[in-house]
């Protein structure tokens, strides 16, 4: 998306973005091709290439397309103040970025704040009083002129339990889509969705409850998602959306977070504690110490040992 002199997003050609889909592009086509192992993603471009794991039947993506419009966040000395408190501030002087197209993990200690810091990022912190500058593509803008590309994924399933796993992503398309979506278009986007959370072998399983069996607690993590997925949005923030799963759930949740980061979506997660395998698959880390008064961000993978140590503090 096009920004004028100084990086103000162009409002007219956000609205354009915002009214419908868009018809695929021959050079911004994501196919998948089965093995029976896994299903390759490629873009028809050199710099795209995925590989994504689960799926038993070959489909190509035409709804949910590389992302022509992305959203970056700066942030500077934010901090948040309770109202109920004027005393008492839980969020203090956090600077950073996040980027899109990449999984940003926020990870601390408990009472660091991790949540917090995720509800104000997100305009959501209407307990307290925000200070800091905030800049979305390198302007100060509010997170709330975009809440339409905003999705959040909160820690409880939130989900209907006697409705199937495509009923529930059905019904929230037609809640959150834009009118200019035929039945056909929230269909399909409804299935690809289903297609790259990996849980297209249970979209007819009825959820369940503690009463009635159904999908599995790393399956219902990956619908929650997938609700938020199908209103087609540019962010994605997620709080502990593998608490209380086990190691292999909490990875297949990782790993669908992976693949949606691929179409360009920003994904910004609160994680404790989680497995090393896991770790090594986030982008960045921003790692807040208690009580939310001091921040380190450094680059997950392979060389994020030197690269936080060369920030000065060891891991």
């Amino acid at each position: 998306m096009d920004t004028d002199g100084d990086g103000h997003v162009d409002q007219e050609e956000y609205r354009t973005y915002r009214t419908g889909p868009s018809p695929p592009k021959d050079n911004n086509q994501i196919t998948f091709a089965e093995d029976n192992a896994s299903i390759a993603v490629e873009l028809d471009s050199p710099t795209m290439s995925r590989t994504m794991s689960s799926g038993r039947e070959s489909f190509e993506l035409t709804m949910l397309e590389k992302k022509t419009f992305t959203i970056d966040f700066e942030f500077d000395s934010l901090s948040l103040t309770l109202k109920s408190d004027e005393t008492k501030q839980v969020l203090s002087g956090v600077t950073g970025s996040i980027k899109s197209g990449r999984v940003t993990a926020i990870m601390g200690p408990s009472g660091a704040g991790k949540t917090t810091f995720l509800s104000t990022l997100s305009g959501k912190a209407y307990y307290g009083i925000t200070e800091g500058n905030v800049k979305i593509n390198g302007s100060i803008a509010q997170i709330s002129d975009y809440k339409q590309v905003v999705g959040f994924v909160p820690q409880e399933d939130t989900m209907h339990r006697t409705m199937t796993v495509k009923e529930n992503l059905d019904f929230y398309a037609q809640l959150r889509l834009p009118s200019s979506y035929t039945a056909e278009q929230r269909d399909q986007l409804v299935n690809e969705t289903i297609h790259v959370l990996g849980i297209w072998d249970v979209h007819d399983i009825q959820v369940g409850d503690a009463e009635t069996r159904g999908i599995s607690g790393g399956q219902r993590k990956r619908v929650n998602i997938g609700m938020e997925l199908v209103a087609d949005p540019t962010v994605l923030f997620l709080d502990e959306p593998t608490s209380g799963l086990d190691s292999t759930s909490s990875f297949e949740v990782l790993e669908a977070l992976k693949k949606v980061a691929g179409l360009g979506i920003n994904i910004i997660v609160v994680l404790h504690q989680p497995q090393f395998r896991i770790f090594k698959m986030f982008d960045e880390v921003l790692l807040l110490g208690r009580s939310g008064r001091a921040a380190r961000q450094c680059t997950s993978g392979r060389p994020w040992r030197r690269v936080c140590a060369g920030r000065g503090w060891a891991l």
